[in-house]
């Protein structure tokens, strides 16, 4: 028997082993809310995976998407970063 020990994301479900590598991950994980990403903001609806209508940012997202085949939208919300429209999405609401 031998011990291993696991590094987990504090943003994300990701687990290494490495713990520079998770926390190189961590500086670049599109959960975290530093990085002002779709998926931390509260107008991402996590429902049908996709930015809300109301977004600012939406309708250049809509641009943007008509070039991109579904299958890959989501990667287009990954590469949306420091959002200048972003509104903190973890706070619980009161």
């Amino acid at each position: 028997m031998y011990k291993v020990t696991r590094y987990h994301c504090g943003y994300c479900k990701k687990v290494m082993a490495n713990k520079y590598a998770m926390k190189k991950h961590e500086d670049k994980c599109w959960y975290n809310p530093e990085l002002k990403a779709c998926f931390t903001c509260l107008e991402y609806n996590r429902d049908n995976r996709d930015v809300n209508p109301n977004c600012e940012h939406h309708d250049q997202l809509l641009h943007k998407k008509s070039s991109v085949p579904p299958e890959n939208i989501e990667q287009l919300l990954f590469y949306t970063s420091q959002c200048p429209f972003w509104i903190d999405g973890t706070e619980p609401e009161e």
